[in-house]
């Protein structure tokens, strides 16, 4: 096939091959750049187009082909750049830290009473009427237990988190 056979078959066609690789790609930009390549393709392989029965046919075959290995290409990618952002969410963790651990650790240094009611209302669920009366205190007092302690695990987190940064 040469220039002006090409130009006469296949230019045509860029219209419906861009709307084709559009709709597959959903982004203009490089549903563009397919119709680019395409392009490019044929032409290195102008020669061989002159046994095709179904020109068209084998060009919107070509266009999808492309536009699946884009897509692949862009989920690896995705894939890739969500993996990073897990590591780095992970490695700002202290190393040699489970968080379950070091919140055991943390509230294993509070005092009793503190301990009894983190563990009550955070852990077991209960309601703080129920953790004042096993307590055997006030509901206000219970609160003010269970807030000290929560502050107290907090800062210590913090420390524990920040340590380096």
């Amino acid at each position: 096939m040469n220039q002006r056979e090409f130009a006469d078959k296949l230019l045509p066609m860029k219209q419906l091959i861009f709307r084709y690789a559009l709709g597959l790609v959903a982004r203009r930009d490089e549903a563009e750049d397919i119709t680019q390549d395409i392009y490019e393709r044929l032409w290195e392989r102008r020669d061989e187009l002159n046994g095709v029965s179904n020109l068209q046919g084998y060009v919107l075959g070509a266009v999808r082909n492309l536009c699946l290995d884009r897509i692949k290409r862009r989920r690896r990618f995705d894939e890739r750049v969500e993996e990073m952002r897990h590591e780095e969410r992970v490695s700002r963790q202290p190393e040699g830290f489970d968080l379950r651990e070091l919140v055991a650790r943390i509230t294993a240094t509070l005092p009793e009473r503190q301990q009894m009611a983190l563990h009550l209302r955070d852990v077991e669920g209960r309601e703080m009427a129920e953790v004042a009366a096993m307590m055997e205190v006030d509901e206000p007092t219970a609160r003010v237990t269970l807030s000290r302690a929560r502050k107290k695990l907090r800062e210590e987190m913090q420390k524990i988190m920040s340590y380096g940064v």
